[in-house]
């Protein structure tokens, strides 16, 4: 009788980032601000922030992840700006073809308005998630983002349970 040992993949990766926000400077010539400041984590497994100044994470395990981002928009003084998740510096395509972005409109100086995107993502380990900001043009007041959080969960717990 022979014996055989199965190895499975623990992908248990779960964790929430997050910052007071700040600042988001456009640059030319695309209208594209980075959300320049870093992710600090609240709790996370197998998942990491990234090394640079920007607001990311990376994934150390493959998987279909739940990625949930908000922020609070404040001075946008009636512009239209679009929220892109990218992925590896690329703004990511769904395989159905479709980018995950959501566009929206930042009405008066005085308002604020709660910025929400939640996507299902197929990454692989060390992936590195980010996301952007593009202004329709560039606008006359600076645009800050307060209360930046990132959730993220792997979707695909395999293994034994």
């Amino acid at each position: 009788m022979s014996t055989s040992i199965t190895n499975f993949q623990n992908t248990i990766a779960h964790g929430q980032f997050a910052n007071d926000g700040g600042t988001m400077l456009f640059f030319l010539p695309d209208i594209i601000a980075n959300f320049s400041f870093p992710a600090t984590p609240i709790f996370s497994k197998n998942i990491v922030k990234t090394n640079t100044s920007d607001f990311g994470v990376v994934v150390q395990q493959d998987g279909t992840y739940f990625v949930d981002f908000s922020f609070i928009a404040v001075n946008g003084n009636s512009t239209t700006y679009t929220l892109t998740l990218y992925v590896n510096n690329t703004a990511y395509y769904s395989k159905i073809g479709g980018g995950i972005r959501l566009t929206f409109f930042q009405p008066a100086i005085s308002q604020q308005l709660e910025v929400s995107l939640s996507s299902l993502v197929l990454l692989k380990a060390n992936d590195i998630i980010t996301f952007k900001v593009i202004a329709n043009t560039l606008p006359s007041n600076t645009l800050l983002a307060k209360d930046v959080k990132i959730n993220l969960h792997n979707l695909q717990q395999l293994g034994i349970h």
